[in-house]
């Protein structure tokens, strides 16, 4: 079983700015970071959930992995 150690998941999108009266692009609706770590298995509930709930009109994902040997 793979323990993710830490993790930083962020969404990019546009939102709304109401003075300029026009969505402005590339702007991040949605960011959170853990150095709390869980297992692999409970993360992927984690992104399931977050699928359901913040993307609603879907969106490319990318993941990044990093394996850091420990001495």
């Amino acid at each position: 079983m793979i323990h993710i150690d830490k993790y930083t998941i962020t969404k990019i999108g546009s939102k709304y700015n109401a003075k300029k009266d026009k969505r402005e692009n590339n702007q991040t609706l949605f960011k959170t970071t853990s150095d709390d770590g869980m297992n692999g298995k409970r993360f992927m509930r984690m992104l399931d959930d977050l699928d359901e709930n913040i993307n609603v009109y879907g969106c490319n994902v990318e993941i990044n992995v990093t394996f850091t040997e420990v001495d």
